[in-house]
């Protein structure tokens, strides 16, 4: 499950780079303005995936449940910013 949750990571990271020209690696303050700012979604969705992101990848283990969440975030993301599929 880790190694499936950092693929995800990296490819929502690759997303967020190519469709919206965020600088990702750092997903920290200043980075959650301007992924507000510039993909339109909820502030509370938002800071709920960039905190899952960050907790997951601090986890040598990941449950399924952990792995689960993640998928149902980035999903509720392309959903909300319209960017499914791009």
């Amino acid at each position: 499950n880790s190694n499936i949750a950092a693929k995800k990571i990296v490819y929502f990271g690759e997303h967020l780079r190519n469709v919206f020209g965020l600088k990702t690696g750092n997903y920290n303050n200043d980075f959650l303005l301007s992924f507000i700012n510039k993909t339109g979604i909820d502030e509370s969705l938002a800071r709920d995936l960039v905190s899952h992101i960050n907790y997951m990848s601090q986890q040598s283990r990941v449950s399924d449940h952990e792995l689960i969440v993640l998928n149902q975030l980035i999903e509720k993301f392309y959903i909300q910013s319209g960017s499914y599929g791009k």
